[in-house]
């Protein structure tokens, strides 16, 4: 399914320690949230809150893409374990290349994506973005994201016989498939 795993927590302390036990779970399309003055539901206060969400991240073609964030208070995001956006702090704001890493190798199939965010008072907003070749600086596309993971591109699709003892000796290879025969 599109998007990620959102986790929301009450009562984080004021730099987002994440208690045992979520609020609030729920599929969030992205992260692009003004909340204000409020907060992502009723069962959490308006500060001194957090949240995290998990899932898998694939970019329509291969190429190097560049993280960003832009939140009230910290933010920070791992893309295939790669720290790409670091900026754990009150107040928070744009936090473009805030690591000495913020860009990765993405391809048309899914590596882990994990992000974390707090509210310590105040307006709360949290906003991860991507740009690269052919993109220009956006939040990451709810297409981009999956709460499963998958290992074919998108569009492709896996078919095999059921034998146990099956081999093959050769693989006709073209842009939409792989044959193997």
């Amino acid at each position: 399914r599109a998007g990620l795993t959102a986790k929301y927590y009450d009562g984080c302390g004021t730099h987002g320690s994440f208690p045992a036990n979520p609020y609030i779970t729920r599929g969030d399309p992205n992260i692009d949230f003004q909340w204000g003055s409020g907060s992502p539901g009723n069962a959490i206060q308006p500060d001194n809150w957090c949240a995290s969400w998990d899932g898998f991240i694939s970019a329509p073609r291969a190429n190097t893409y560049c993280f960003s964030g832009w939140s009230d208070d910290g933010l920070r995001a791992w893309v295939n374990g790669q720290l790409v956006v670091d900026n754990w702090t009150d107040g928070g704001g744009q936090t473009p290349g805030t690591t000495a890493q913020p860009c990765v190798q993405l391809y048309p199939t899914t590596v882990p994506i994990h992000v974390e965010y707090y509210e310590n008072g105040g307006t709360s907003l949290a906003q991860l973005s991507v740009n690269g070749p052919g993109v220009s600086t956006q939040p990451v596309p709810a297409s981009w994201l999956s709460t499963t993971p998958t290992s074919l591109p998108q569009g492709w699709q896996l078919s095999a016989g059921t034998s146990v003892a099956q081999s093959y000796s050769r693989a006709i290879i073209t842009d939409g498939s792989v044959v193997l025969l």
